[in-house]
C-alpha cells in the first residue's frame, strides 16, 4: 500500500539522518585529534631526526656492542603498532597484510603487539606473543613507550630473538599512510671509519646513547602511527557520512515521488467520484 510505502521511507530518511549526525560527529573529532597528533609529531621530528643522525654517524664497521651482533635467524620478532579502536577503514588490514608478508621470511616469530585490534587480530592465530601493549591515541611520551622497548629489545639481548623489526604506518600526508616495515635490531654497522673525540669515553657512552636512540626511534614510529591512525578515521567518517547524503538525498527523491503519485491518485478518486455524481 501506498501509506505503507511512505511511512517505511519516512523510517529510513530518519535512520539515516541519525547516522550521517553521528558519522559527521565522528569526523569533527577525528579532524581535531589528527591536528594534535600531527602538532606531537612534527615537533618530535626534528628532535628525533638529530639524535638519529648523530647516532648512525657512530656506526663503524669495527664498533662493539650487542645490539651489533649478527646471528643464524631462527626466531624474529615484531613490533606491530595498531589502533585501540576501529572506524578507520583499512588502516589495521594494511598492517596486517605487512606484518604477514614479514611473516614469510622469518622461520619463527615473537609478537609484540601495540593496541586492542592486534591484540583481537592475532589472538586467533597460532603465533608466541611476548607482551601486549595499549597506548592513548593521542598525548603519550617517551616514558609510555618504555616497558614495549624494554620487552623487545631485552629478548633480543636475552637471545630470545634474533632480530627485531617493527612494522607501523609511516604518515606522509593526511590522505597519505605507508605501512611500513623497519629492523630495529641488530644495528647496521653503515658509517664511514673516522677519528671522533668522545666525552665521556666512548666505551661508557655507547649503551646509553644506542638504548636511547632506539627508544626515540619506536617513540617516533607511534606518533607517526598515532597521526596516521587519526588521518584514516577522518577519510572513514567522511566517506559515511557522504555515503549517508547521498542514500538520503535519493531516499527523498523517492519518497517525494511516493507522494506526488499517492496525492495524483488521491485526487484522480476524488475527480472520478464528482463525475459520477454529476453522472447519477
Amino acid at each position: 500500500m501506498p501509506g505503507k510505502s511512505l511511512r517505511e521511507l519516512r523510517r529510513r530518511i530518519k535512520a539515516i539522518m541519525g547516522i550521517a549526525k553521528l558519522t559527521d560527529a565522528m569526523k569533527k573529532v577525528a579532524a581535531a585529534r589528527l591536528r594534535r597528533a600531527q602538532r606531537q609529531l612534527f615537533a618530535s621530528r626534528p628532535y628525533v631526526e638529530a639524535i638519529s643522525s648523530m647516532t648512525e654517524s657512530i656506526f663503524f664497521p669495527n664498533i662493539s656492542h650487542p645490539f651489533f651482533e649478527e646471528r643464524e635467524v631462527r626466531r624474529g620478532g615484531i613490533i606491530v603498532v595498531s589502533s585501540e579502536r576501529g572506524l578507520c577503514g583499512g588502516y589495521n588490514m594494511n598492517i596486517f597484510r605487512e606484518v604477514e608478508h614479514l611473516l614469510g621470511g622469518v622461520p619463527d616469530v615473537l609478537l609484540f603487539l601495540v593496541g586492542r585490534i592486534a591484540q583481537r587480530h592475532f589472538a586467533r592465530r597460532p603465533y608466541k606473543i611476548g607482551g601486549s601493549f595499549s597506548f592513548p591515541s593521542l598525548g603519550f611520551s617517551m616514558e609510555d613507550i618504555l616497558p614495549l622497548a624494554r620487552a623487545s629489545i631485552g629478548a633480543f639481548l636475552q637471545g630470545e630473538i634474533d632480530t627485531l623489526y617493527i612494522v607501523y604506518t609511516h604518515f606522509h600526508a593526511p590522505g597519505a599512510l605507508i605501512p611500513t616495515t623497519r629492523r630495529l635490531l641488530p644495528l647496521e654497522r653503515k658509517a664511514e671509519e673516522r677519528e671522533f673525540l668522545f666525552e665521556p669515553k666512548l666505551e661508557d657512552l655507547l649503551d646509553p646513547l644506542l638504548t636511547h636512540y632506539l627508544h626515540s626511534f619506536i617513540f617516533r614510529a607511534l606518533l607517526e602511527a598515532s597521526a596516521s591512525e587519526q588521518s584514516a578515521r577522518f577519510i572513514s567518517m567522511d566517506m559515511a557520512t557522504q555515503n549517508a547524503n547521498r542514500l538520503l538525498q535519493n531516499l527523498r527523491i523517492q519518497y517525494n515521488k511516493e507522494r506526488q503519485a499517492l496525492i495524483t491518485k488521491e485526487i484522480s478518486e476524488i475527480v472520478g467520484g464528482a463525475e459520477a455524481l454529476k453522472g447519477g
